[in-house]
């Protein structure tokens, strides 16, 4: 396991469990700090407790899907990450992504969902290496198996989520993948008629057939209001609500 120092993070990252090494100090990477947008999303998610920690768990999963950081909330409205010795490459990496509204994951749902399938995947953790049980935004007892490998396109970044409207003028959302539409193009094409799940950070916010081919853009219908689609659109793009901004970069080694 790699370990990192972090010593302009000494007190900051105390109480979030880093443990800073006592070696040399980094001769490569930076340290950025970011300014979120609470307003936004306390605005659109009314009476949510820790905003801030909740926008600090997705820049977490999000960062440590590229490299392994620190990453702390600085009250009132600040987000630290941490990147001591990672190359340039991965540190412009971390930030494109951070500057991205949404990531979304598309999963094929078995169609042969068992009880008995479903404890099995469930005793193994929740993850065997054909499928994956995921919970269920709009009832929480509720779990979807997902296929996995070829039937899953995980952690695609969207360019835009928006409300939208389908042929009847019903309400929709609207979205465009930035990553990945080559992948979704082949899996839609190979599997109309089945279902799949649309979901952010392994919850399901909604499960579709798929009727046509989708090529990068793609439209979600159902039976929903507009109130509906709008937090659709937040789970989207929140916590962040709109993307943090970078206010500074402090270069390691340089």
């Amino acid at each position: 396991m790699r370990r990192y120092t972090c010593p302009m993070l000494l007190v900051i990252l105390a109480f979030n469990g880093c443990t800073p090494n006592s070696g040399p100090p980094p001769t490569s990477g930076a340290r950025l700090e970011y300014v979120v947008s609470l307003e936004f999303a306390l605005e659109k998610e009314p009476g949510h407790e820790d905003m801030l920690g909740a926008i600090e768990t997705v820049v977490r999963r999000r960062v440590e899907s590229i490299t392994p950081a620190y990453i702390a909330a600085k009250p009132p409205n600040r987000i630290i990450v941490d990147l001591p010795n990672v190359s340039d490459a991965d540190v412009e990496a971390v930030k494109s992504l951070l500057s991205r509204p949404g990531v979304l994951s598309l999963y094929l749902l078995e169609e042969e969902a068992t009880e008995e399938l479903i404890a099995s995947v469930r005793a193994a953790g929740g993850e065997t290496e054909r499928y994956r049980l995921l919970s269920s935004l709009a009832d929480t007892q509720k779990v979807h198996l997902a296929r996995r490998g070829a039937g899953e396109i995980e952690r695609a970044i969207l360019d835009s989520a928006a409300p939208s409207t389908d042929e009847t003028g019903a309400p929709a959302l609207q979205f465009h993948m930035w990553t990945d539409r080559e992948r979704l193009l082949k899996l839609t094409s190979e599997n109309i008629g089945q279902s799949m799940a649309m979901a952010v950070d392994g919850v399901v916010i909604q499960r579709a057939i798929i009727e046509t081919v989708i090529q990068g853009s793609g439209r979600i219908t159902g039976s929903f209001t507009p109130s509906e689609i709008d937090h659709m659109v937040t789970i989207l793009t929140t916590p962040f609500g709109v993307p943090p901004t970078l206010v500074l970069e402090t270069k390691y080694g340089g």
